[in-house]
């Protein structure tokens, strides 16, 4: 399938900007899921390309005082093909021990350390025969009944606590939800970020899902759409959670008030 893409980032500043740096993981990787057919990054300035340590293309864009800003625009656009592969077996750039370790993003609380626990004990077979996928799609599922999709409930800084015990959220949160109990299990778990097509307008198409490894591969889980990572999403970056697998990141100083406006146009060409 190709997949065509615009995804637009505009920040609106109150005061003039008199310093701003941002990470941008806005360029898609070629790995065995997808291909990068053509794609482009446009802003106000030139833009310093590097890899970053879990392997992810990034761009820095850095404005000062003498840019006399009020506004800054990020715009990708390309195209890409993907496949429907659902496991990858390049264990990536990171050791797979690195992916074990929680993060304050995916740190458990009592509450969660109970219902994987009860979980676990309750869908051991599973684990026992090998059926892995299968134990994780239920796991996937009991996330999803458990802490609904719920758009305005959480925030960009939640924790997979927090969405746990509000009882809602979005992908972002239910990413965490899952990379933190499968790691709590002992398995690996990254987070990835990306784009997906789809027909249902209450999901945003800038996506986040998760990937556990086991088999000698990582397999995806969206837990928010429960389905696979296949043709219809596009991989962004990998991390071991929100903050190092964000499309977008960085800090400013001056500008006075901020209002971020984010858009992701996705369709199938």
């Amino acid at each position: 399938m190709k997949i065509k893409v615009k995804h637009t980032t505009t920040y609106q500043y109150s005061e003039l900007l008199n310093r701003s740096q941002q990470i941008l993981r806005l360029t898609p990787m070629n790995n065995s899921h997808q291909h990068v057919v053509q794609w482009k990054l446009k802003s106000i300035k030139n833009l310093h390309e590097y890899q970053d340590w879990y392997g992810n293309h990034c761009s820095f864009l850095e404005v000062d005082k003498s840019d006399k800003l009020t506004e800054l625009t990020i715009e990708a656009i390309g195209l890409v093909e993907t496949n429907e592969d659902i496991s990858n077996k390049d264990s990536g750039v990171m050791p797979l021990e690195y992916y074990l370790v929680q993060t304050d993003f995916t740190e458990l609380n009592v509450e969660l350390i109970k219902f994987a626990d009860e979980f676990h004990v309750k869908n051991y077979n599973l684990l026992v025969s090998n059926k892995v996928t299968e134990f994780f799609n239920l796991l996937s599922s009991a996330l999803l009944t458990r802490v609904p999709y719920t758009k305005g409930l959480t925030q960009v800084d939640s924790t997979a606590k927090d969405a746990f015990n509000l009882g809602g959220g979005v992908c972002q949160d239910h990413t965490h939800l899952m990379i933190s109990l499968a790691r709590y299990l002992n398995f690996s778990a990254r987070y990835v970020s990306g784009y997906i097509y789809t027909s249902d307008t209450t999901h945003v198409e800038s996506h986040a899902w998760a990937e556990v490894w086991y088999n000698d591969a990582w397999y995806s889980f969206d837990v928010s759409n429960q389905c696979h990572a296949g043709s219809n999403h596009i991989i962004l970056a990998y991390g071991n959670d929100y903050s190092s697998a964000s499309p977008v990141r960085g800090s400013r100083v001056g500008g006075g008030l901020e209002t971020l406006t984010t858009f992701a146009a996705v369709a199938i060409q």
